[in-house]
């Protein structure tokens, strides 16, 4: 049951479930354009950053499905990475909280193993006009 329930979320994650529609959504966030002219793609280091920190979630609360899926660290940020910002290229065009990005980032690194779920700020990365 964990397996699908992290499969489906990366899933989700991959196709487009991070696109959020306002800031009002999300409280007092302020969006800002990423420029990202090191990558080109919406978010740019981000993606490498949200990949690790889920790796770490992944090796800590998840050990088995960690070494069956991934084996290694850098494999699973590799993984991660790549299927992340792959995603976020549909977005080009809309805007990347940074604001939303780093709560999201600080959530995952202190989240507890029990009942895992992705804030709302993993949820509303993109604010995409209507």
């Amino acid at each position: 049951m964990r397996l699908r329930l992290l499969g489906v979320l990366l899933l989700l994650l991959a196709l487009g479930c991070l696109c959020g529609r306002g800031a009002e959504e999300t409280g007092d966030s302020t969006p800002v354009i990423d420029t990202n002219t090191d990558t080109g793609i919406p978010g740019g280091s981000f993606w490498g950053e949200y990949a690790t920190a889920l790796c770490e979630h992944y090796e800590r609360c998840e050990p088995e499905f960690f070494t069956t899926y991934y084996e290694t660290m850098e494999n699973c940020v590799a993984v991660l990475e790549d299927e992340l910002s792959s995603g976020a290229s549909a977005y080009e065009g809309c805007t990347f909280d940074e604001s939303n990005a780093e709560i999201c980032i600080h959530y995952i690194e202190a989240a507890d193993c029990k009942g895992f779920e992705l804030p709302q700020a993993c949820q509303s990365l993109f604010i995409c006009a209507d």
